[in-house]
């Protein structure tokens, strides 16, 4: 209900029903950066705090309040790395919020995908197609996946998905999302929407590296 009541405002704001300057009384969540941990150290906190952590902050490099989402997954890092690439797969992973996802161009090493998504429950549907980078090793045992915004009706967007080898049959998966409007809203229900958008992702894609791990006898 507070998130409607935030989306009304900021909608009415914009039609010029209500003063702009009038900024709907939304505080954002933050989050605390934590000293380099051990996989294992992870995992644990990870388990511990349910399976799934949720939080927004800026990530390094970037200006804008990203949602992220944190996951351990019972499946080796190279199973993970294959769902996070199955791009023309993704609308699978979330169905409530991915209308349509596929591939619709190559650029070198890089892969271009086509999305719809939804926000508000289906009320506003968005399209993008971002550029993904292909697979690079950050350090060894952890590597990531970036996606970049190219063109659509949004103003900004950004993926970055980062897998972290616990062992050989388990990997902590973190991902950071940035779906930015083009329309002011408050900034406690961007919040709200991209930390579901993250969570629901790793959800997705534990449930779908698990299931193939498990029929590879791998888990």
């Amino acid at each position: 209900m507070k998130r409607l009541a935030c989306f009304v405002v900021c909608f009415a704001g914009l039609a010029g029903l209500v003063p702009a300057a009038r900024a709907y009384p939304c505080a954002p969540k933050t989050i605390a950066p934590r000293p380099t941990e051990t996989p294992d150290a992870e995992a644990d906190r990870i388990r511990k705090a349910g399976g799934v952590l949720k939080s927004n902050y800026v990530p390094p490099g970037q200006s804008e309040r990203h949602g992220h989402a944190e996951v351990v997954i019972a499946a080796p890092q190279e199973i993970v790395e294959r769902h996070v690439r199955a791009f023309g797969q993704w609308k699978d992973l979330v169905p409530d919020k991915f209308k349509t996802s596929r591939i619709v161009g190559k650029e070198g090493d890089d892969t271009d995908v086509y999305m719809q998504i939804q926000i508000m429950k289906g009320f506003i549907t968005l399209w993008e197609i971002m550029r993904f980078s292909p697979t690079k090793t950050v350090v060894p045992g952890t590597s990531a996946i970036e996606g970049k915004y190219l063109k659509g009706n949004l103003k900004d967007s950004h993926a970055l998905f980062v897998m972290r080898k616990v062992d050989d049959r388990t990997t902590v998966l973190k991902v950071d999302i940035l779906i930015s409007l083009a329309i002011a809203a408050p900034q406690e229900i961007i919040d709200e929407e991209l930390r579901d958008y993250a969570g629901d992702a790793v959800r997705g894609l534990r449930e779908k590296a698990e299931a193939a791990a498990k029929a590879e006898g791998r888990q």
